[in-house]
């Protein structure tokens, strides 16, 4: 495995050593490894970024390349992005590639759509905060739904959404967010 990262990535032990995920990097199989690179470099990725996705999310490189090549195939096809820019964003997002983008993305994409009123919206709010990616359909529509019950009207929150998209990964619907919420209420001399 240390002879193939230096001869294909260009990656030096320096370079593996200051690895936050070190142990995980050290059990990738050389043949896994070898695979995920070559599909990633037949779609123009640097070497430099695949060595990048190896010290953010080595997991990554265990994974079967088809399960790999889907989701980043996802985020290109739905996203609208290049094969280097898809790889950018999960580089910057490692959690995506666990979860199945190419069965949930379309239709939260589609949901986001719907909900803010404007064929694109889902693309430009999971551009804006692609870990929104790794998103399912219900869980928007819960914390959605969350914020009608404390009294938002839908354009209230289109407008949170638009401002602030990372509000769709809370779960706003727990005990603790919604004693979060509560106290805000009580305490905030603003509407939510």
């Amino acid at each position: 495995l240390l002879q193939w990262l230096e001869g294909s990535l260009g990656v030096g032990l320096d370079q593996l050593a200051a690895c936050k995920a070190l142990c995980a990097a050290l059990t990738v199989a050389t043949g896994a490894a070898s695979a995920v690179c070559s599909l990633l470099q037949q779609q123009q990725v640097p070497a430099g970024q695949v060595a990048q996705l190896l010290f953010r999310q080595p997991t990554a490189f265990a994974r079967r390349p088809a399960r790999l090549s889907a989701r980043l195939g996802a985020l290109q096809q739905h996203l609208g992005l290049d094969a280097a820019a898809a790889l950018q964003v999960a580089i910057a997002n490692p959690t995506l590639l666990t979860n199945k983008l190419e069965s949930n993305l379309p239709p939260l994409l589609r949901f986001l759509d719907g909900y803010m009123g404007e064929e694109g919206s889902g693309r430009k709010v999971v551009l804006a905060q692609p870990a929104l990616a790794a998103l399912n359909v219900r869980t928007a529509e819960r914390n959605i739904h969350s914020l009608a019950a404390r009294g938002c009207s839908q354009h209230q929150i289109r407008e949170m959404v638009n401002k602030k998209t990372t509000l769709l990964l809370l779960n706003l619907a727990s005990p603790l967010q919604r004693q979060k919420l509560d106290w805000i209420d009580r305490m905030s001399p603003w509407a939510l």
